[in-house]
């Protein structure tokens, strides 16, 4: 009970100045909940990153092992690439969308993109 009242809370204070409440003032939990279900996964994303598609390996000899942020980099830049992928799929070319699926900004979305060399326009 004490977890729906936070949420509750929580959204209502990122729509304080919206008419409705809308997805994207949903906790990013439960949006991203809502793109796995979408995916046709379970309504959880993945616990366990074993059956997570391949995003990054690390090494199994000690001399390769990357330090920390180097790994965290390379986990980031991995999971922003599907994330977005997935966000261009689900989206059908509409900027509006993936800004409500994303909870991101345009000029934040367009930003990712760019970087990840990603279009929302139908190739």
């Amino acid at each position: 009970m004490r977890e729906l009242v936070n949420v509750l809370h929580v959204s209502l204070q990122k729509a304080r100045f919206s008419k409705f409440l809308n997805i994207y003032h949903l906790p990013q939990q439960l949006r991203m909940r809502r793109v796995f279900q979408d995916m046709g996964e379970n309504d959880e994303p993945p616990q366990d990153l074993s059956v997570m598609p391949n995003l990054f390996s690390l090494p199994m000899a000690a001399e390769e092992f990357p330090i920390m942020k180097a790994a965290r980099q390379e986990a980031v830049e991995a999971m922003e690439q599907a994330y977005l992928q997935r966000l261009v799929q689900l989206s059908e070319a509409s900027i509006s969308t993936a800004c409500k699926l994303s909870g991101l900004s345009r000029a934040r979305l367009y930003e990712l993109l760019s970087k990840h060399n990603l279009s929302l326009k139908s190739n």
